[in-house]
């Protein structure tokens, strides 16, 4: 078995990432949840080759999966209600929901 470069690893999950929508944030809080690390520099090899089939494994999501998900983690990282965010989308926009 060939030696990985740990570059092109981390450039992997960057691919993966993308290819699911998360945000560094995002990606970020699992390595914190699950590995107890704020950056994939700081994972093993081994775990970090643990990481890249996580996200290999995962379905790609749909355009408006990924666009709620988006939305929902701004309303989140805004620290609005649910209301906060009702009026901001019935102000700005004229529109009663996401949907």
């Amino acid at each position: 078995m060939e030696p990985v470069n740990f570059s092109e690893v981390i450039a992997q999950t960057d691919v993966e990432m993308q290819r699911l929508g998360w945000t560094i944030y995002q990606g970020r809080e699992h390595l914190i949840k699950n590995y107890g690390k704020r950056s994939r520099t700081l994972l093993t090899h081994e775990k970090l080759h643990e990481f890249l089939q996580y996200l290999v494994s995962q379905p790609t999501p749909t355009l408006h999966e990924v666009l709620i998900a988006k939305i929902n983690f701004e309303i989140e990282r805004l620290w609005w209600t649910e209301e906060e965010a009702w009026e901001h989308l019935k102000k700005t926009y004229g529109k009663r929901s996401r949907f």
